[in-house]
């Protein structure tokens, strides 16, 4: 979105900025769920940026809804910090394949399938709110994903269809025939 709006080059939007602005700004408490985050993914290079974060959210007694390509040592993490904040969280992975490669070709740089269910397990095990987003789904089949996370999940899964595919191929540079 950020591409869309002109706010940076499809060349920049790897290069991710912390926002101190909004990091030191005041937090108030909301009546409706908060999604987190919401223009890059939680990754472990910023992870403590995330954690300072979130725990202004949560002290300010709001429910956060956590939705990222999950990386497992920032889930660990998130896990361990937030223990006396459970019951206002609830996680939300993307998991949209099972098929490393289609993983690779589709979302470059992010966690590939193991880590993602890795992730999953533990929140679940941790005692949080865990559900999956297989949106876009990815696989032709989604019985075989679906069986895989279902016992971990205690909230939902969503399945859906890509959106604007040849937007996105065409900002991931991929505009050929095959693609």
């Amino acid at each position: 979105m950020k591409v869309f709006y002109h706010q940076v080059t499809l060349g920049d939007w790897e290069n991710e900025v912390v926002r101190f602005d909004k990091l030191t700004s005041k937090v108030g408490n909301r009546k409706e769920l908060i999604m987190y985050p919401s223009t890059h993914d939680i990754h472990p290079v910023h992870l403590e940026h995330h954690i300072y974060y979130l725990r202004k959210i949560l002290m300010s007694g709001n429910n956060i809804l956590i939705v990222t390509k999950p990386h497992l040592k920032c889930i660990d993490r998130i896990c361990e910090e937030f223990q006396q904040f459970k019951s206002q969280i609830l996680f939300r992975f993307t998991i949209g394949s099972k098929d490393n490669e289609v993983l690779k070709f589709w979302e470059p740089n992010a966690p590939r399938f193991r880590e993602r269910l890795g992730s999953l397990i533990l929140a679940h095990y941790y005692g949080y709110q865990t559900s999956v987003s297989c949106e876009p789904l990815l696989d032709s089949n989604p019985d075989e994903l679906i069986e895989l996370i279902q016992p971990y999940v205690n909230d939902c899964i969503w399945v859906g269809r890509g959106n604007l595919f040849e937007q996105r191929t065409s900002m991931n540079g991929w505009k050929d025939d095959e693609t």
